[in-house]
This record gives structure tokens, sequence and C-alpha cells, in this order.
């Protein structure tokens, strides 16, 4: 298994054909495009991509922290985690992570490897918006803004910050 999920992380395309029904063209060069980069700016609005991304990310990197970041509680609910589980249950990964409400965690270290949605719907103030994202720092962070033209300018300033195998991923 441990050869299997090197190969995936090198060639997400191979892991999303695996957990996933079909992928599209745009969806494809997204997933070439993602190892090599750190920094990415999609535009679509095709929310499977977001799902794809953080379910590849978490399994096949050790140690990962997933941010999935939306202005609304409506986006992650019916659009990012419908897909995501859908993508899980497909996996031979539901012995090691759990599944629950508004989170997804490695069983063996919840505090040290795991995704969480976060909407920025409820935060107005500015101070509030910049401390939103403050904070998260890991070997290895995946941010993935979903709608992020509908993400707040403040939300998003600590992730100009980011350092080491972080990526951030900007649906728009």
């Amino acid at each position: 298994m441990k050869d299997k999920i090197l190969d995936w992380r090198r060639n997400p395309l191979t892991f999303i054909e695996e957990h996933f029904d079909s992928v599209t063209p745009q969806q494809i060069e997204i997933l070439q495009t993602v190892v090599n980069t750190r920094r990415l700016t999609i535009k679509s609005k095709d929310n499977y991509i977001a799902a794809f991304l953080a379910l590849w990310f978490i399994v096949t990197h050790q140690y990962a922290k997933v941010l999935i970041v939306a202005p609304t509680n409506e986006q992650l609910v019916n659009t990012f985690w419908s897909v995501f589980i859908k993508g899980f249950k497909k996996s031979n990964f539901q012995n090691e992570f759990t599944l629950q409400k508004d989170r997804f965690f490695y069983k063996n270290a919840p505090r040290e490897w795991w995704l969480r949605t976060i909407s920025t719907q409820n935060c107005t103030i500015q101070s509030e918006q910049i401390e939103l994202l403050a904070g998260y720092v890991a070997e290895c962070l995946l941010v993935i803004c979903i709608d992020a033209a509908e993400i707040p300018d403040p939300v998003l300033f600590p992730l100009e910050s980011l350092t080491g195998d972080d990526r951030v991923v900007f649906i728009r």
C-alpha cells in the first residue's frame, strides 16, 4: 500500500480515477498541475475539484492539514461534503480515517492529520476575518478556497505568508 500511496502522491489523476466516477478534461489538467504548483487559481464553477484535491492530499501526505474555506455553510454542505463523502466511501481508507459532521481525520493522529471546513458567512468584522485563517501551521497544509471571489479579502491575508510544502487553491 505504501508504494501505491507514493504513486498516487505523484499522480493525483490516478487516485481520482480510482475513487470517483468520472473526470472532465479541465479536472485532468488541474490534477496534472497541482503536484508541482504551490499557488493555483482555477476559474471554474466546478466544485468537484475541491473534493478531489482534498481527499487526494489528505490520503497521500502524511500529517496533512486541509482547510476548505467557502463563503457559506450551504456551499460546504451541498457541494464539498457530498462529493467528498462519495469518494471517501468508495476508497479503502474507512478504517484509517474518521468522518464526522464537519471534519475528517486520521484515527491515530486526530490533532495532527485532519481536514476541516470553514465558512466566512458569520465573519463580518475585519479583525475577525483576518483571524479566521491565522494560526494554521503545518509542514503539509492545503487550503482550498471555494468561490474565492466571494470570500472577503482580509480572510485571505494570512495565506500570503504560507511556506514549506503548503499549497493554496483558489476556485473562482
